[in-house]
């Protein structure tokens, strides 16, 4: 119980703030991904979005998106 509230409460919680993520976002993409990928999508989830969010901050079309996943 003490892992499953780490990983879905304060793991996003402290990703959002370091990667200036939005934590509805981090929350959502790891209940995607789970969903999806299981186990895997569990643990690739928020990087993944980091990555997205990097490239959305990136490119100028791509803009709105990157303010819709955080700061």
């Amino acid at each position: 119980m003490i892992t499953s509230l780490e990983g879905w409460l304060l793991t996003p919680w402290l990703t959002s703030r370091t990667a200036r993520t939005n934590e509805v976002a981090i929350f959502a993409g790891l209940i995607f991904w789970s969903f999806v990928w299981g186990i895997w999508g569990t643990l690739l989830a928020v990087p993944m979005l980091v990555v997205v969010k990097a490239f959305c901050d990136r490119i100028e079309d791509l803009k709105p998106i990157g303010e819709l996943l955080g700061e």
